[in-house]
């Protein structure tokens, strides 16, 4: 199905930070105070002063914004954002080599300072990890030569997204300092400095992982269009996340038994198909579809647009560096098939708690999606709605790049209603044509879709 709204309805950008009043809310703080009634007077006397408190400081911040037009840091976001909150899902894979809670993506900068910062610059600092990764994450790139003592090591820089260049690799050197054996004048433009800092993080991730994410995966494919099918599945075989299973809704009358057979020609035991009158909204469909996912972790995945090979593991590790209960991608890159442009937009946003992705992109876990009661018997706004039930039962909604996601905007047929001169309008980038490379989309598989 069609992509779902990026932002809040009636509104072009939402915010791209969280704030603490979203923390001190009102339902979470009734919550919290519930659950403490047999802590007695005394717990429940603490709770109360630090909701005041909360919430004098929440009235504070919106009167020195509003005096000033002063918008937060990156680095503050996250030095507001209470560590419990953010800790709470750490549950990735363990490893002797790096703390992935500290040395992870979160708050990396696509918009870097000009700084290139080399390896013995970080000496000493071992003891200062969190110092170590802001200044990482703006710098234009990291130069690693060789590890040095009381410096962090070339995978705890890589796993925090650093731009690690000019390493020069043994013949038989592992895969990250492979990765890593780039220039920084390699590197023209922040484009592929965010790209390439993508390639290391996976590659750092998978030696901490052993391999891709191990996680089991439910896909959710709601369609009605056959004339996408093929090429959707094959995106989805392709993935360098094995899934465990593909949860098909056929959704209306255009479907035949060879659509059947092709889904299991390509997706072999893995694949699930059900039937859905036309009658019945997006949102009971995907719910029918939830209901039956058996895998620790759901995504949707909408059946017009394109998806690179990596997609699903880069949407796994941001879940891991997170600790979000929701993760996704922006539409930053957009297909206007009317007026034959790719466009790309809100490039400055990535790894950040934001509540601005594309339905098409996202990822939770299951049990975390029937806790909030899963998607609405809804026809529209239906990955809006999941996404605001996540954030009212207290759960963090994080946003990673938004390379290998490109939403197609055909003029018609789509859940989201905004015209050509909505996303033009918000254009950093426009290019003639489709341009799958310049999503970061595996250009073979995208051939021949246009439709």
């Amino acid at each position: 199905m069609a992509g779902g709204p990026d932002s809040t309805s009636g509104s072009s950008w939402e915010r791209p930070w969280i704030h603490i009043d979203e923390v001190a809310s009102t339902a979470q703080s009734t919550a919290r105070a519930d659950r403490s009634e047999s802590a007695g007077p005394v717990r429940r006397d603490r709770l109360q002063a630090r909701e005041q408190i909360l919430s004098i400081g929440v009235r504070l911040r919106r009167l020195v914004r509003a005096a000033a037009g002063w918008r937060p840091r990156r680095r503050d976001v996250l030095r507001w954002l209470p560590r419990r909150r953010r800790n709470r899902n750490f549950d990735t894979p363990t490893s002797d080599l790096a703390d992935r809670s500290i040395f992870n993506a979160v708050g990396f900068d696509p918009d870097h300072d000009g700084v290139v910062i080399d390896l013995a610059d970080l000496t000493g600092r071992k003891r200062q990890p969190a110092r170590v990764v802001r200044r990482v994450h703006r710098a234009r790139v990291v130069r690693f030569e060789q590890a040095l003592p009381d410096a962090p090591s070339m995978l705890e820089l890589a796993l925090a997204g650093a731009v690690l260049v000019n390493h020069r690799p043994a013949p038989n050197a592992d895969p990250l300092a492979l990765v890593a054996s780039r220039d920084a004048a390699s590197l023209t433009n922040d484009r592929d400095r965010e790209l390439h800092s993508i390639a290391v993080r996976r590659a750092a991730r998978r030696i901490v992982g052993n391999g891709p994410p191990a996680r089991t995966i439910s896909v959710l494919l709601a369609t009605n269009r056959p004339v996408h099918l093929e090429y959707t599945l094959r995106t989805i075989a392709s993935q360098s996340v094995r899934t465990h299973e593909v949860l098909i809704g056929m959704h209306g009358p255009a479907w035949s038994d060879s659509d059947a057979d092709l889904a299991r020609e390509i997706l072999g035991g893995a694949v699930s198909i059900d039937y859905f009158d036309e009658s019945l909204p997006l949102g009971a469909v995907l719910a029918a579809l939830a209901d039956r996912a058996s895998g620790e972790l759901v995504t949707k995945w909408d059946d017009d647009d394109w998806y690179g090979v990596h997609h699903l593991e880069d949407l796994v590790g941001a879940l891991e560096d997170s600790g979000a209960d929701l993760v996704g991608k922006a539409a930053e890159f957009v297909r206007l098939e009317s007026m034959d442009l790719t466009i790309r937009r809100f490039a400055q946003g990535a790894e950040q708690y934001s509540s601005t992705l594309a339905g098409g992109t996202l990822l939770l876990r299951t049990s975390t999606l029937r806790e909030v009661g899963g998607w609405a018997a809804v026809p529209r706004h239906v990955d809006r709605r999941l996404i605001e039930a996540v954030q009212r039962s207290g759960g963090l909604v994080y946003r990673t790049h938004g390379f290998e996601y490109l939403l197609r905007r055909s003029g018609s047929g789509h859940t989201w209603s905004a015209d050509d001169q909505y996303f033009l309008g918000q254009a950093s980038d426009v290019l003639a044509g489709l341009d799958l490379s310049f999503c970061g989309v595996d250009a073979g598989l995208g051939e021949g879709v246009d439709a």
